[in-house]
């Protein structure tokens, strides 16, 4: 009986630490870079508007609970005409699909300001394993995180793509991977 309430005003203790942060869009960024082969070189852009909590408990270093989501049709690249037709069913079809989403499977560890956050990406209605390389920043008490993944567009089922010619081959004008880009900022 003594294990048992030792074991359980342990856990009601590290528990305690562990605060509910939301992120603060005005001071984080959700971008993403592809390659398109046409220019030569990257294509940077962002999505405007989101929304997310994580649990992080500074006293054990871990993250927990990570939910995260994204309006798809914030996308912005600089470019209006290109962001139309990335809002169009050729790419995220923001009409039927209005969010992006992100939702950790497993609790994190931090070890030496890096962990990595397993999750759930669903984009398009279709959900895929990710794993986020995360690093912390700042102080404990105000950490800042950065993420990076790579993803496969395809897999989401936004394949569209163009060739054109380069001597007597074709190529497709973008790339499959993605790179995507987190900078997080909190607050309670």
């Amino acid at each position: 009986m003594k294990c048992l309430l030792t074991v359980l005003s342990f856990a009601l203790f590290t528990s305690a630490f562990a605060a509910q942060l939301k992120i603060d869009s005005t001071k984080s960024k959700v971008g993403f870079e592809i390659y398109k082969y046409k220019i030569g070189g990257p294509v940077n852009g962002e999505f405007k508007q989101y929304e997310g909590t994580l649990d992080y408990d500074k006293a054990t270093q871990t993250i927990s609970n990570v939910n995260v989501t994204v309006q798809a049709a914030s996308i912005d690249t600089q470019d209006a005409k290109r962001d139309e037709h990335l809002r169009t069913a050729d790419f995220f079809d923001t009409t039927t699909f209005k969010t992006l989403t992100f939702t950790s499977t497993e609790k994190a560890v931090i070890k030496d300001n890096k962990a990595n956050i397993k999750g759930k990406l669903t984009i398009k209605d279709k959900t895929q394993d990710v794993t986020l390389n995360l690093e912390v920043k700042g102080s404990v008490d105000a950490p800042v995180f950065t993420a990076s993944t790579t993803i496969d567009r395809n897999k989401f089922g936004i394949s569209w793509n163009n060739t054109f010619k380069v001597a007597d081959l074709s190529k497709n004008v973008l790339a499959d991977e993605v790179k995507i880009a987190l900078e997080i900022s909190t607050k309670n």
